[in-house]
């Protein structure tokens, strides 16, 4: 397999992004735990390769708090299997 990425920044040019994944941290003031589901909770105009500021929200202690994220994508191709047309 060859895996080909770039770091260079770009737009999906989509509004609404869901990730089929769930972020599990500990909140900074009550130390219980916050999941964020991007399955559920898209992503807005993403940009790949970019940091991003998430808000949380605790439903335990009714803070917020601030998590940064990149969005990364990879393609890998699969070179051990290359068939004639």
């Amino acid at each position: 397999m060859e895996k080909i990425e770039s770091q260079e920044e770009f737009s999906l040019d989509v509004k609404r992004f869901y990730v089929p994944l769930i972020m599990t941290i500990k909140c900074p003031h009550c130390q219980m735990e916050i999941k964020r589901d991007f399955g559920d909770e898209y992503l807005f105009y993403p940009t790949v390769n970019k940091k991003e500021t998430e808000v949380l929200y605790c439903t335990s202690c009714e803070k917020e708090s601030q998590v940064d994220i990149v969005l990364r994508v990879a393609i890998e191709v699969d070179i051990d299997n290359i068939r004639k047309l």
